[in-house]
């Protein structure tokens, strides 16, 4: 849902929402992708609120939360977006207690969303957003994921592609890969800041702890020194699921 505009009359929440906002931007130093997702969460939440005259941030109750996500399941929205949508509110709620703008943490105890069990074929943005959130860096194999997963995230490659790139392929100082699909059709396909950056994390360091003396042509490695096969990459995935809460 877009912005409101800066014309427009604020909303009752808006200051508390830019504010948390900020805080996170800065504090946890997250893509600029992931800060609007939790924008549109949060406006979403607003005009649900407005829409059954609540206003006051203290009329955000546990009751009112759960009716909530219950609205969002009606919407069709994926597991894993409703999944994002309540981490969302659980860091915005934790904001508003620190800011003694609320007493009480309304969401402490609500319950999550039914997850999918199963992966799909593909992935969606919302769904790999929710992964990265629940990303660690502390170890070489951690690095890595993450590298993946924001390359994933920012080209929409093939899992085929991803495990199958070549160091010779990845141009970071442009920020573009070349693809090799189909048929052994290549693309070029260009990369933002944020998958530049966690590609270079895993290059410093990362990429040789695993490694070690061994030499490979692809970008993304295995302890073993081989290439990441895609049912390595699909179990790895599970297990980031599952540490995610969205399986």
């Amino acid at each position: 849902m877009p912005v409101p505009s800066s014309g427009a009359l604020p909303l009752p929440m808006d200051p508390l929402i830019d504010r948390y906002l900020t805080d996170v931007r800065i504090e946890r130093g997250l893509a600029h992708n992931t800060v609007e997702a939790y924008r549109r969460d949060l406006l979403t939440l607003q005009r649900y609120m407005l829409g059954r005259r609540l206003q006051d941030p203290a009329e955000l109750t546990r009751e009112a939360l759960r009716a909530f996500l219950q609205y969002l399941t009606r919407t069709k929205l994926s597991p894993a977006s409703i999944t994002r949508s309540l981490a969302t509110l659980r860091g915005f709620c934790r904001f508003l207690v620190r800011e003694r703008v609320i007493a009480e943490n309304p969401i402490l105890l609500i319950e999550s969303p039914r997850q999918w069990t199963r992966l799909p074929k593909t992935l969606t943005q919302d769904e790999v957003t929710a992964l990265l959130e629940h990303r660690k860096m502390t170890t070489p194999e951690d690095v890595r994921d993450t590298a993946m997963l924001e390359l994933l995230y920012a080209t929409g490659l093939r899992v085929s592609e991803l495990v199958h790139l070549e160091l010779s392929h990845l141009n970071l100082s442009v920020g573009y890969v070349l693809a090799t699909g189909k048929g052994a059709k290549q693309r070029v396909v260009p990369i933002g800041d944020a998958a530049r950056n966690s590609i270079d994390v895993y290059l410093e360091g990362a990429r040789q702890a695993l490694i070690k003396r061994r030499e490979s042509s692809y970008v993304f490695v295995t302890r073993r020194g081989k290439n990441m096969t895609r049912q390595a990459f699909w179990n790895l995935l599970r297990t980031r699921a599952r540490q995610a809460q969205i399986v």
